[in-house]
């Protein structure tokens, strides 16, 4: 999208999704406005010659182009869009292939328009609002890093008595170390919480994307796993060291100039303290100069 919204600074672009990702882009450089695909109206649209929502159907076809990521292999959205009003339509390719990274994969639609195609890292743009509410969380000027324990799948996780070995070493070095927890992240947090030096740590738990964003480009660095929030801290900028186990980073690892992807092998666990902290040592030495 950034590459439209520099080619057509004064088009209006809206987003339809799922409004806590969608939030990401709400009129922070973006969107000028997002919509929910959540909401009941859209239901028509993914029956067979459904009953279509009469407004939801204006709505669609006010835009001059449409673009879809959805997956839609018997055309049933797209044949109502098309019963809806919408004269252009472009069925953007949803599910990544192995053939690319999947952030080039999702922006073949752009040869559509006769854009380049290639792009460079992704970025996010927190608002002020969601900077200012960060700041209210970080009371103490000091360093600090953001450690996300947790990936969603057990095989995509490191050891949480690792991270707290991690956290402790930190820790030594003067750095306040924030824990990202999500819904998704309970049985890592559950072991975390076994080790002494989770009392420590600061928590940053159910933060909507947009002030966690905001809440990671205060951090000297940030260290995850192959998740969202990894992607999310690339894309503010910050250092980002991303483990990797038996997914491709090839196909999956945050995009930037700032990314380190550590993998031994398909089994994370292969990956020791050691090799992490040597991962993390230059970014701590780059603030002592």
């Amino acid at each position: 999208m950034h590459v439209v919204r520099e080619r057509f600074p004064a088009a209006r672009v809206e987003v339809m999704g799922y409004s806590h990702i969608a939030a990401l882009v709400d009129r922070r450089f973006y969107a000028n406005a997002v919509r929910s695909i959540e909401q009941r109206s859209v239901a028509g649209f993914f029956a067979a010659r459904g009953d279509l929502d009469p407004e939801l159907s204006a709505y669609f076809a006010s835009f001059e182009t449409v673009v879809s990521w959805l997956y839609d292999p018997d055309f049933i959205f797209s044949d109502n869009l098309k019963r809806a009003g919408v004269t252009r339509l472009i069925r953007a390719e949803g599910s990544p292939t192995r053939e690319v990274h999947a952030t080039e994969h999702l922006a073949k639609w752009l040869f559509e328009f006769k854009m380049d195609a290639s792009l460079s890292a992704p970025r996010i743009y927190p608002s002020a609002e969601d900077r200012a509410q960060s700041l209210k969380m970080l009371a103490r000027d000091t360093p600090r890093v953001a450690l996300h324990i947790g990936s969603g799948s057990p095989a995509k996780t490191w050891p949480a008595a690792r991270f707290a070995e991690i956290a402790t070493w930190l820790q030594e070095r003067g750095v306040e170390v924030l824990i990202i927890q999500g819904p998704a992240d309970m049985e890592s947090e559950r072991e975390f919480s076994k080790h002494g030096v989770a009392r420590d740590c600061s928590r940053l738990k159910d933060l909507t994307l947009p002030v966690l964003s905001a809440v990671l480009e205060q951090c000297l660095f940030f260290l995850g796993h192959d998740s969202g929030i990894s992607h999310l801290a690339a894309a503010v900028g910050i250092p980002t060291i991303a483990l990797f186990g038996p997914t491709d980073p090839a196909l999956w690892a945050p995009r930037g100039p700032s990314v380190t992807v550590l993998r031994k092998n398909p089994d994370l666990a292969s990956l020791s303290v050691e090799d992490v902290k040597r991962a993390l040592e230059p970014r701590l030495q780059s603030r002592r100069r």
